[in-house]
Protein backbone atom coordinates (compact mmCIF):
# COMPACT_ATOMS: atom_id res chain seq x y z
CA UNK A 1 0.00 0.00 0.00
CA UNK A 2 2.89 2.52 0.85
CA UNK A 3 4.20 1.46 -2.99
CA UNK A 4 4.55 5.17 -4.32
CA UNK A 5 5.16 6.40 -0.80
CA UNK A 6 8.48 7.93 -1.45
CA UNK A 7 7.56 9.07 -4.78
CA UNK A 8 8.12 13.18 -5.26
CA UNK A 9 5.38 15.00 -5.70
CA UNK A 10 5.66 15.73 -9.71
CA UNK A 11 5.35 11.97 -10.33
CA UNK A 12 2.33 11.66 -8.21
CA UNK A 13 0.68 14.22 -10.15
CA UNK A 14 1.42 13.30 -13.48
CA UNK A 15 0.47 9.78 -12.33
CA UNK A 16 -3.16 11.48 -11.17
CA UNK A 17 -3.53 12.97 -14.81
CA UNK A 18 -2.60 10.13 -16.46
CA UNK A 19 -5.26 7.75 -14.68
CA UNK A 20 -7.88 10.17 -14.36
CA UNK A 21 -7.92 10.62 -10.68
CA UNK A 22 -10.05 13.68 -10.36
CA UNK A 23 -8.10 17.08 -10.69
CA UNK A 24 -9.25 17.88 -6.88
CA UNK A 25 -6.42 15.65 -5.51
CA UNK A 26 -3.41 18.12 -7.39
CA UNK A 27 -3.88 20.24 -4.01
CA UNK A 28 -2.73 17.37 -2.15
CA UNK A 29 0.69 16.30 -1.01
CA UNK A 30 2.55 12.79 -1.28
CA UNK A 31 1.05 12.10 2.16
CA UNK A 32 -2.56 11.78 0.54
CA UNK A 33 -1.69 11.31 -2.99
CA UNK A 34 0.27 7.96 -2.72
CA UNK A 35 -2.91 6.44 -1.83
CA UNK A 36 -4.83 7.02 -4.76
CA UNK A 37 -1.81 6.69 -7.43
CA UNK A 38 -0.73 3.56 -5.74
CA UNK A 39 -4.13 2.02 -6.35
CA UNK A 40 -4.65 3.01 -9.79
CA UNK A 41 -0.52 1.74 -10.63
CA UNK A 42 -1.64 -1.32 -8.84
CA UNK A 43 -4.51 -1.76 -11.13
CA UNK A 44 -3.06 -0.67 -14.73
CA UNK A 45 0.76 -1.83 -13.95
CA UNK A 46 0.12 -4.89 -12.14
CA UNK A 47 -2.96 -6.34 -12.77
CA UNK A 48 -5.04 -6.12 -9.31
CA UNK A 49 -8.25 -6.33 -10.13
CA UNK A 50 -9.35 -7.03 -6.62
CA UNK A 51 -11.78 -3.85 -5.62
CA UNK A 52 -11.73 -4.77 -2.08
CA UNK A 53 -8.03 -4.51 -1.57
CA UNK A 54 -7.48 -1.34 -4.62
CA UNK A 55 -10.33 0.64 -1.88
CA UNK A 56 -8.08 -0.37 1.16
CA UNK A 57 -4.85 0.89 -0.86
CA UNK A 58 -6.93 3.96 -2.30
CA UNK A 59 -8.36 5.20 1.35
CA UNK A 60 -5.49 3.74 3.69
CA UNK A 61 -4.22 7.78 3.61
CA UNK A 62 -7.15 9.17 4.88
CA UNK A 63 -9.50 6.60 5.52
CA UNK A 64 -13.92 6.92 5.27
CA UNK A 65 -17.08 5.96 6.87
CA UNK A 66 -18.02 2.84 7.00
CA UNK A 67 -14.26 1.15 6.04
CA UNK A 68 -14.43 -2.29 5.63
CA UNK A 69 -12.22 -4.64 7.72
CA UNK A 70 -9.76 -4.93 4.86
CA UNK A 71 -9.35 -1.02 4.81
CA UNK A 72 -9.23 -1.00 8.37
CA UNK A 73 -6.60 -3.07 8.28
CA UNK A 74 -4.57 -1.48 5.50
Amino acid sequence: HDFCKYDDLSFLYQQVTRYDLGHDLLSYGSEILHGPVCAAIMKHQYGIQDDEILLAIYNHTTGRKHMTKTEKLV
